[in-house]
């Protein structure tokens, strides 16, 4: 990794194109990551660092970040070609998911749009290749694709919150008001709804695009979401924003309250969705290899922790699930117990059929499961 002028840089191949990886941290610890190809900037994230860290901790941080992004890309560019060989569009699928999270949106377009060749009726495709063109911008693109997703899967709660976002983009907010009522119907303890409710309600405060003398009727309804989408989600929730939003609509200070509750979405979205569709895989391809128990216990909390916020989840019981399969004979009832609640969820969720059916005939042959996890 090369240092020039306090900023890191690392060189990385991915699908035949040369990026590179540009680090720097400013004086006051706020560490700035880059991708950049052909010069422009395809993704940057910022994290506040912690003030203990000196100098060579910093440098240390740093190249482990770049030395695991390089590795789990290599990692999965190697395995690219020999699944893509076998059509198998679950690790295809993967892999697109991975470099959507990572910022690489023409990458991943690509790998969704092979997947589409493979399955046309592909739920996971048509999300993502939505949720690609609404950071590319183009939202008539990306509505035709969450469109055709939600109507697939209307039950997958994302695929609506990415729907609504395209036409808040828009500015649509008799088509929002559409989408949160229907969203609400199904879901009505998914705290997205509460605070997507307060957005277009204050967007309307904002406007002017009420009734007479229905402001005061709005802004009670506004405060009654903000305190059930906190009940729902107070364990993810940035406290101090949250009440910083509660004291500006209080105060009638709308757009100050706006701007809070969108960034609050925004870090719920952070810490719970890219996570989840990230870590997990990368642990499991991790631990093929390495068998930690350490980095098992890590996922395992993780993972544990993210169920709390959403406790019927088939996806993340069922993850759950496998993390305990793999911690060992110990384990293994509760891995049991984590494949039962997934299924009381859906029934015909195959993954946990069959994670259940392993468990149960106590198979220990990790190696031999470990690329079934993957898949799923």
């Amino acid at each position: 990794m090369a240092k020039k002028n306090n900023e890191f840089l690392n060189t990385v191949v991915i699908s035949g194109k040369e990026y590179q990886i540009k680090t720097a941290v400013d004086r006051y610890n706020t560490m700035r990551s880059k991708i950049i190809y052909k010069g422009k900037t395809i993704s940057e994230k910022t994290v506040k660092l912690e003030n203990s860290k000196d100098e060579k901790s910093i440098i240390h941080y740093i190249e482990k970040l770049h030395r695991d992004f390089i590795h789990e890309l290599s990692i999965l560019n190697n395995i690219n070609e020999e699944e893509e060989n076998k059509q198998n569009i679950k690790f295809i699928l993967f892999l697109g998911a991975v470099y959507f999270t990572k910022g690489l949106l023409e990458e991943a377009r690509e790998i969704f749009k092979k997947a589409l060749k493979w399955d046309s009726n592909c739920v996971e495709a048509y999300n993502y290749l939505g949720a690609i063109y609404l950071k590319m911008g183009n939202i008539p693109q990306a509505i035709d694709y969450l469109k055709k997703a939600a109507a697939m899967a209307p039950d997958i709660p994302e695929t609506k919150i990415k729907l609504i976002d395209a036409y808040i983009e828009l500015d649509n907010l008799k088509k929002v008001e559409e989408e949160l009522t229907r969203l609400y119907k199904r879901h009505p303890d998914y705290h997205y709804v509460y605070w997507y409710f307060v957005l277009i309600n204050l967007k309307k405060l904002l406007s002017g695009q009420y009734k007479d003398n229905e402001d005061i009727k709005l802004l009670d309804k506004i405060i009654e979401w903000m305190k059930r989408g906190y009940d729902l989600a107070g364990d993810i929730v940035d406290k101090e924003l949250f009440e910083k939003a509660y004291i500006a609509v209080n105060a009638r200070q709308y757009d100050s309250t706006y701007k809070s509750i969108k960034k609050l979405i925004e870090e719920c979205k952070n810490t719970y969705f890219n996570k989840e569709i990230d870590h997990f895989h990368i642990f499991i391809m991790k631990y093929r290899k390495d068998k930690d128990s350490a980095l098992l216990k890590e996922t395992l909390d993780t993972f544990t922790e993210m169920l709390k916020n959403d406790p019927s989840n088939k996806i993340l019981l069922n993850k759950v699930g496998i993390l305990h399969f793999l911690a060992g004979q110990e384990d293994l009832a509760r891995a049991r117990d984590y494949f039962k609640e997934s299924l009381s969820s859906d029934p015909s969720y195959s993954f946990a059929r069959k994670n259940l059916n392993l468990t149960r005939n106590a198979i220990r042959n990790v190696d031999n499961l470990i690329f079934d996890f993957l898949k799923q």
